[in-house]
């Protein structure tokens, strides 16, 4: 789940990100623009989805796992992005592993959910568990606002350097 933002219909913006000499000041400008728009909006949605829709001591842990992390440079090569993603220190609750040694990521399974196991997990049969889409939910609902608030701290940050 991303937001990807292309400065098409705002050419004023594009063209004073483009005309500041220093690379690596409209980057941070960037960075701020895309952190402001996730931890305004997506990540206090999927917090609060997490600990409503899941519930229970999962909800919680889902809860306090969630995070803003940038993606690694590999992912967006000449871009900037953000994920809500969980803690690696919380993963070991989230892990099962079975007798057998298959892993299972249980996160997973509550946002797509899954079926029992020695039943498959495809989409034919059909799940036995039905997923909590949090994350998804989260973010088709906090989609607008996060890019407003993108664009609003794009505009603010270009502000001052070009003053």
């Amino acid at each position: 789940m991303d937001i990807t933002i292309k400065f098409d219909g705002i050419d004023e913006i594009e063209r004073k990100l483009t005309a500041i000499a220093d690379v690596k000041k409209a980057k941070t400008i960037a960075r701020r623009g895309v952190r402001a728009g996730g931890k305004d909006h997506i990540l206090p949605e999927v917090k609060k989805n997490a600990q409503s829709m899941v519930g229970g001591k999962t909800g919680a842990r889902l809860r306090v796992a969630s995070e803003l992390k940038p993606w690694p440079a590999k992912y967006q090569k000449g871009g900037y992005g953000m994920g809500v993603q969980l803690d690696a220190d919380f993963n070991e609750p989230f892990l099962h592993i079975t007798k057998d040694g298959k892993r299972y990521y249980i996160p997973f399974a509550i946002e797509y959910g899954h079926a029992y196991p020695g039943r498959g997990g495809g989409s034919s049969p059909p799940k036995d568990v039905a997923p909590v889409p949090f994350m998804r939910k989260a973010y088709d609902s906090q989609k607008r606002p996060a890019v407003d608030k993108i664009i609003d701290t794009l505009w603010q940050e270009v502000k001052k350097v070009t003053k």
